[in-house]
């Protein structure tokens, strides 16, 4: 389920923590949301960044990777 095949606030419906949500509500998280396509070799947060944003798998897995050096 992606934010572009179904609408914002359903693919943040279909997030478990957000499940029972009122439509409103999800419809105002869904109004502040970035969307973004990792890729499959995409990075989503890099070793030492110092972003302060929050990241919601709606599809997929992110891996962990190991640092190196």
């Amino acid at each position: 389920m992606t934010a572009a095949s179904t609408g914002p606030a359903q693919a943040l419906s279909g997030l478990a923590f957000l499940a029972g949500a009122p439509a409103a509500a999800l419809e105002r998280f869904a109004a502040h949301a970035r969307w973004v396509d990792a890729g499959p070799d995409g990075i989503v947060v890099d070793f030492n960044d110092t972003t302060t944003d929050v990241f919601f798998v709606v599809q997929g897995a992110v891996p962990e990777h190991e640092a190196n050096g």
